[in-house]
């Protein structure tokens, strides 16, 4: 159950009540985009691939390694700090380690850089990484996009929080993001982070004209707790402008597809004016209806667990010599779910 504050059970009570929604839908970021990034960057062999820094994690949890001290003059102590796939498992947040350590004041000589490619273009606004606190971030470093050459974004020096986030005037269209990363907040570490992003998310709730969350559940007898529970979304936009017709040339038509972020929050107007609003859910885009000339546009999102929802599944793929625990994560996979959404028994036998 989602706690409020007094004021907002005394406005949600009231004889008179001005109820507001929200909606907001990401059209870029790392996880609605996974396919069509390639990350570039130094690391070192000894720690898992600098993909791992766009591993559609938005909220970074902390990294694990080991916290033994080490020799940095001897490659083999130093490696036993990085964070490797044969010890964690897929689903812990590894991100990029660069390969080049910081000197005794953080500063890292000749820099590291850590380059998304995205292919097609994109269109960004906002531009985000997380790092950690115990494990170093980024003190001193800049960030570029692509316009035949690089066109620096921002330059930042003393910075003293493990998290960044930059939000643009106006979107620009690229296929580069960088970012290069001249010293960090400790001494004798590599340049790390466990995410980079790019990202576009546009603000829709002047254009709601209903929303409508279906939940369903699977219940056993007449008992109403279920085994598991799925959300559908129903939202219907104003479209009169025609921006969500998918040759409209708008920044929202290349982007019409499944698989985009769609947030919902709905809340009341309080006695002071401001706003109280609770969320209702994170979905994504199933389907979009909207046709030249149509005045409203119609999406279908899914919450995670509906995904699983499809009546059939089919590969053209023979697979054998495969425990159930793989088929699992085979079919899962070909739901659209990723790494960091399972968590599967693969005990001997499955």
């Amino acid at each position: 159950m989602q706690s409020v504050s007094s004021a907002y059970l005394e406005a949600i009570t009231a004889v008179e009540r001005q109820i507001v929604t929200e909606v907001e839908v990401t059209l870029v970021d790392n996880e609605t985009l996974a396919d069509q990034i390639t990350p570039s960057g130094d690391e070192a062999e000894s720690m898992v691939g600098v993909a791992r820094a766009v591993d559609r994690t938005v909220a970074a949890p902390r990294t694990f390694a080991f916290a033994d001290p080490y020799d940095e003059n001897d490659p083999q102590e130093r490696s036993r700090i990085y964070p490797s796939d044969n010890l964690y498992p897929a689903t812990s947040e590894a991100g990029w380690w660069g390969d080049t350590l910081s000197d005794a004041n953080g500063d890292i000589s000749g820099g590291e850089d850590l380059v998304l490619t995205y292919n097609p273009a994109v269109d960004i606004r906002t531009i985000n990484w997380w790092a950690d606190t115990h494990l170093g971030y980024p003190a001193d470093f800049e960030v570029f996009y692509w316009d035949s050459s690089w066109v620096s974004i921002e330059s930042v020096t003393g910075n003293d929080e493990p998290r960044w986030s930059k939000t643009l005037d106006e979107a620009i269209n690229t296929t580069k993001l960088k970012i290069s990363i001249t010293k960090m907040s400790h001494a004798k570490d590599p340049a790390r982070l466990l995410e980079f992003q790019g990202g576009l998310s546009v603000d829709v709730s002047d254009r709601v004209n209903y929303w409508e969350i279906l939940e369903e559940r699977e219940g056993e007898g007449s008992v109403p707790v279920g085994n598991a529970a799925t959300k559908q979304l129903t939202l219907e936009l104003d479209n009169s402008d025609g921006v969500f017709y998918r040759n409209s040339g708008s920044i929202y038509a290349p982007y019409l597809n499944a698989n985009k972020k769609i947030r919902v929050w709905c809340g009341v107007v309080l006695a002071d004016g401001s706003k109280e609003v609770l969320p209702q859910g994170e979905f994504f885009s199933k389907s979009w209806g909207a046709s030249e000339g149509e005045v409203t546009a119609k999406v279908t999102g899914w919450d995670r667990s509906k995904r699983m929802k499809e009546d059939e599944y089919s590969t053209s793929a023979i697979l054998q010599s495969k425990s159930i625990a793989d088929l699992v994560e085979v079919i899962a996979k070909a739901y659209g779910l990723t790494d960091e959404d399972l968590e599967i028994d693969s005990t001997d036998g499955l």
